[in-house]
């Protein structure tokens, strides 16, 4: 199992860093073109369309441990119809309360958070695809829905500011690659969905309402610290955090996010096999450790020159660096615990670090961000980081007996500095 959930890990690691570029690209592309006023609108728009996506999430992850589980694809079938119910619904809500959700978070994002509700529609067709190849374990596939949406998103941002269309423009064109990777995608699916079996809406809709407090409150904290931006922060304040924010946060914690993808069918195949979870979670969290703290020494070494170089306008905000380095190093923790959580259907553990990050963010934020601005807002999210991530591994220790596990992180490293001959391993491997 080490080695091929190595290999795997490997093919999505090498897509993530070419992710990382062409993400990198993209945002180099849009935070400059837009400028850090305009890339603050862009931040919060984006932001509720983040948190709106855990209505989709909820079932598709209810999909994935289905699948993995009982190897029925055919759950695809029966998920579509129920995620573009609640598209349908949500596109609505938006394009209706669009004013509303705008006046309250103080910006003039009215028309913005209205190509959002387009968005809606065409979400429930990608979310499903990625659901079940993530299910049968067909990372070649899933990575190619994901390089089909950054390219497009990409080449079609640089068209949409090439023609002066701004933020409306960088939107549609994010739609659009959305639906395009959907139509690639369905032929990856061509024969995947006809091992059929009982299936019933049920074991469906209980894991997904089991699962929607935790992701509820997952995506509320990720999107909170740009809501008590909005009413108390300029538009240009909001940009900087953001810029910087997702520069760090993707630096730092891309190698790992791919252990944690990848890891969680497994936990959700292991169940009650308690010697192979504590192996398992040894390993995961040695490495992914082990890996963010070069990445995060790199951060501190390498971010000043880079923002200056690439991001000029933005450089100012650096002041927020530290905080929002060592808050990223700290996400590790829940990269892995996130996927025992998700696997192992233990959300009540997930829910009660969430709950304690969201009010320590409730708590700080206002006060913090008030006196003290853009720094305020990165203290209150490092406090959050701390408090989230914390419990997260108190919890995780009662648990299980966990150990750092050296010989994990060598064959990690070994990879690491050859991963080209794994990648291709793992792709020849994966079968269409």
């Amino acid at each position: 199992m080490k080695r091929e959930i190595a290999m795997k890990t490997g093919l999505m690691s090498g897509w993530n860093l070419i992710g990382s570029v062409i993400s990198f690209a993209f945002t180099l592309l849009v935070a400059n073109g837009l400028g850090p006023a305009g890339y603050g609108l862009f931040a919060l728009t984006m932001a509720v369309f983040e948190v709106l996506l855990v209505a989709f999430y909820v079932f598709g992850l209810a999909g994935t441990k289905y699948i993995a589980e009982n190897g029925l694809s055919s759950v695809a079938k029966k998920l579509i119809v129920i995620e573009i119910v609640i598209g349908i619904v949500l596109a609505v809500i938006v394009f209706v309360c669009a004013d509303s959700i705008a006046a309250w978070l103080g910006k003039p994002i009215a028309g913005y958070l209205r190509i959002v509700a387009a968005a809606l529609l065409v979400r429930p067709f990608y979310e499903t695809i990625r659901s079940v190849y993530l299910g049968v374990k067909k990372m070649r596939w899933y990575v190619a829905v994901e390089a089909v949406t950054f390219t497009g998103k990409l080449a079609l941002a640089a068209i949409a500011l090439f023609l002066g269309l701004g933020i409306g423009g960088v939107l549609w064109g994010y739609i659009a690659a959305m639906a395009l990777a959907v139509v690639v995608s369905l032929w990856g699916l061509k024969g995947k969905l006809k091992k059929s079996g009982v299936f019933g809406t049920r074991p469906l809709a209980a894991y997904a309402f089991r699962s929607t407090i935790y992701l509820a409150f997952l995506a509320v904290y990720g999107q909170l610290i740009f809501y008590l931006m909005g009413p108390l922060l300029a538009a240009e304040e909001i940009g900087k955090f953001s810029l910087l924010f997702k520069i760090i946060a993707t630096g730092i914690t891309v190698v790992p996010a791919s252990v944690g993808l990848v890891l969680f069918p497994y936990f959700s195949q292991l169940n009650n096999d308690t010697a192979k979870t504590e192996k398992l979670l040894s390993s995961s969290l040695s490495v992914e450790a082990a890996i963010a703290l070069v990445t995060s020494l790199a951060m501190f070494v390498f971010l000043g020159p880079f923002i200056n170089v690439f991001f000029p306008s933005y450089s100012d905000g650096l002041v927020i660096a530290p905080f929002l380095i060592v808050g990223s190093f700290l996400l590790v923790i829940s990269s892995t615990v996130d996927s025992f959580i998700r696997g192992r259907a233990a959300f009540g553990m997930g829910t009660i670090s969430m709950a304690l990050a969201i009010a320590i963010l409730l708590a700080a934020g206002p006060v913090l961000i008030s006196s003290h601005g853009i720094v305020g807002a990165a203290v209150t999210w490092l406090l959050g980081s701390i408090a989230m991530n914390g419990s997260f591994l108190f919890q995780i220790i009662r648990r299980y007996r966990l150990r750092f596990d050296y010989e994990a992180i060598r064959y990690a490293f070994t990879v690491l500095r050859n991963p080209g001959a794994l990648v291709s391993k793992a792709a020849n491997r994966q079968t269409c």
